[in-house]
């Protein structure tokens, strides 16, 4: 077995062999063999080297004498984005493949084995998504073709993979939702889709259909099946089912724990436009998991306009003042057939600048000049995202021209027949399913010992594992100074206190952000306040503050947390004891803050925000372990004081695991 140390070596040495076979025997060579050692790493279940490896080849293999190379690269890729939880990145790789078999088609007039393959491959993850109306189609679209070539591909177990989501589907979907699948029976009968037909017809209320055409009895055997189907593992998350016929739509994904989300009018090109901006997201941001980067937002809300222009003309705007990352894109109504290699230039320019904005507002690379010159340099990012992560085009190439709407409009058939909702509560209401727990902010109990071994392992994480508590918004803090902390005791009796900042403007964004967020009376203790102690050996009083998060814990494999910190420097501890012994006595005090200018404090404002608290932690530095939120406000040259009777406290191992010392 290799070491980290020799693994990385021995990586860079093919690197370095597999750039000079590049230069020696041309581009071709050196990208066929990314290709095939990324597929390797794939197989090894390495999915984020799969993903660099790959995308260094598409490049390469983009030539009419390697179609079939690049053909199974995007497959590839797209399968290593589907296992890392980033279903848009990998619809992206999956359209282009279509795109360029389809385009197969069009010349020679014949249908292919590998139509089937890919369209299906499609469904499916259009079906993960829960895009219910570009499932179907996609579904279809195989189905037509596999009859029409020679041998036919879709075996019987693939049908009833698809048909057994999608009734898992149905059957999560919630009682009011049901109403908008009233033309849904008719369609899935005509797609041979017959036991989500039957279950769907069973949860819209209509069992005496469902008796006579299936020849079932509605038994309490039948409702156990029922009940296995919705709550069985089927190895993929189950997603809401949306229904494309409004003139609104949103879409959704998650990277790195942060939830990015879409609003457009559903049209075309704003469709195309929302799809690209999802993968072309994922795709720069795929690997970010093993390239030691932070994210720091826990959401992103992207709102698309549309423009009258004619021309293709795109821009955007970044809006971080409020508790929620806001972005703002502005579309001209170009169509499909202005997409020439000038118009997709155009695209392709301001995707480059898009998601370098994006990744610049929501992450933080541990050292960023390394890991961007890794990202854009080595990794090929932007080309692996943008270039063969855009949605323009593959969809009318395979379907047509006018695409968009006939999907839109699949169950506005006339034709179809209309299944009103007849139940008025849920088919399931008296055995619901069983949610997922969240433990309460007070159940949480740091761990001790070393961590299991395979926790770090990053290969073994996908995205929709990772989680972001922001409660502490960076973008917000980074506006102004936490210059100093300080403490009252009022005449009535009211213990405050106070974190001093140097912009009254930007603290009052602080506060109101955590007053939106916790409330005024923080009786949960989301907001966490932590003091601690005996810092410094030479310096007894010295005292750090640190304001955190307490999170609630669910599935979420990793949690990302952000934490402020402000060392305290005073002589002696006599402020701090006082506030300690009132807060003893009354257990409860106020947060606000206060404005510093020119080392003086300004009076308060009658319109200062406060949060009304009911607990801090105090701790003295040695006590803090490693598996402590409080480590997060350890420095690298902190000499705690030590009891001389303890020979070796938990502040060692925490300085050991933060900074390798």
């Amino acid at each position: 077995m290799f070491s980290a140390s020799e693994l990385a070596s021995y990586e860079a040495f093919l690197d370095y062999f597999t750039e000079q076979a590049s230069y020696r025997d041309g581009e071709t060579k050196g990208a066929l063999l990314w290709l095939k050692r990324g597929a390797r790493r794939l197989e090894s279940d390495e999915p984020y080297q799969a993903i660099k490896l790959i995308g260094k080849s598409l490049v390469g293999l983009y030539k009419k004498e390697t179609k079939k190379d690049l053909y199974a690269a995007l497959n590839i890729l797209s399968l290593a984005y589907q296992k890392v939880g980033l279903l848009w990145a990998s619809r992206a790789n999956l359209l282009l493949a279509a795109s360029i078999v389809t385009d197969d088609f069009w010349k020679s007039g014949d249908f292919a084995v590998a139509q089937v393959y890919i369209y299906i491959r499609i469904a499916k993850i259009e079906l993960q998504l829960g895009r219910l109306n570009y499932a179907l189609s996609w579904w279809n679209l195989a189905c037509v073709i596999d009859a029409n070539v020679e041998v036919s591909v879709m075996s019987e177990r693939e049908s009833q993979s698809f048909d057994g989501f999608l009734s898992q589907c149905i059957l999560n979907t919630s009682h009011e939702k049901l109403k908008s699948f009233n033309k849904l029976p008719d369609l899935l009968d005509n797609y041979q889709l017959f036991v989500s037909r039957s279950i769907l017809l069973h949860a819209l209320g209509y069992e005496d259909v469902v008796e006579n055409e299936y020849q079932l009895k509605i038994d309490q055997e039948y409702l156990n099946y029922l009940k296995m189907v919705r709550d069985a593992d089927l190895g993929a998350v189950v997603p809401n089912l949306i229904v494309s016929e409004g003139r609104y739509s949103h879409l959704k994904s998650s990277v790195m724990g942060c939830e990015i989300k879409i609003f457009f009018p559903f049209r075309s090109p704003l469709v195309e436009l929302a799809e690209t901006l999802l993968s072309v997201i994922e795709g720069f941001c795929s690997t970010c998991i093993v390239d030691q980067v932070i994210v720091f937002e826990s959401s992103l809300d992207i709102e698309i306009i549309a423009d009258d222009e004619d021309e293709i003309k795109i821009s955007h705007e970044i809006d971080t003042s409020g508790s929620v990352l806001k972005m703002e894109v502005t579309c001209s109504s170009f169509t499909s057939d202005m997409l020439n290699i000038s118009g997709q230039n155009e695209i392709q320019k301001w995707l480059h600048q898009f998601v370098i904005d994006v990744f610049s507002h929501l992450m933080r690379p541990k050292n960023l000049e390394l890991t961007l010159d890794s990202m854009l340099g080595n990794d090929k990012a932007l080309e692996r995202s943008v270039s063969f992560g855009t949605c323009f085009g593959g969809l009318n190439n395979v379907m047509g021209s006018n695409a968009v709407v006939d999907i839109k409009e699949l169950l506005l058939d006339k034709k179809l027949s209309d299944y009103a909702l007849k139940r008025s509560e849920a088919w399931d209401k008296e055995f619901p399913k069983e949610m997922i727990v969240k433990n309460s902010l007070t159940d949480y109990k740091p761990g001790k010992g070393e961590p299991p071994k395979n926790l770090f392992d990053k290969e073994k994480l996908s995205h929709n594992d990772m989680k972001v508590n922001n409660l502490i918004k960076v973008r917000l803090w980074d506006k102004t100074i936490w210059c100093g902390t300080g403490f009252a005791l009022y005449p009535d009796g009211t213990l405050e206190l106070t974190l001093l900042f140097n912009d009254e403007k930007a603290a009052e964004s602080i506060f109101d952000d955590l007053i939106s967020e916790v409330g005024e009376v923080d009786k949960p203790n989301k907001l966490k306040i932590s003091i601690i102690r005996k810092i410094s050996e030479k310096s007894p009083a010295h005292y750090r503050v640190c304001i955190s998060e307490n999170s609630t814990f669910d599935d979420s494999k990793m949690v990302q947390m952000i934490a402020r910190k402000n060392t305290m420097t005073p002589s002696t501890s006599d402020n701090l004891d006082r506030f300690l012994a009132a807060y003893k006595d009354r257990k409860k005090y106020i947060l606000s803050y206060g404005v510093v200018k020119d080392e003086k404090l300004l009076p308060s404002s009658s319109k200062r925000r406060i949060i009304n608290k009911f607990d801090i932690v105090v701790v003295d530095a040695w006590e803090v372990g490693p598996n402590d939120i409080e480590i997060m406000a350890i420095d690298k040259n902190d000499d705690p004081i030590i009891p001389k009777n303890v020979d070796n406290p938990p502040i060692f191992a925490a300085l050991k695991r933060q900074f390798g010392e």
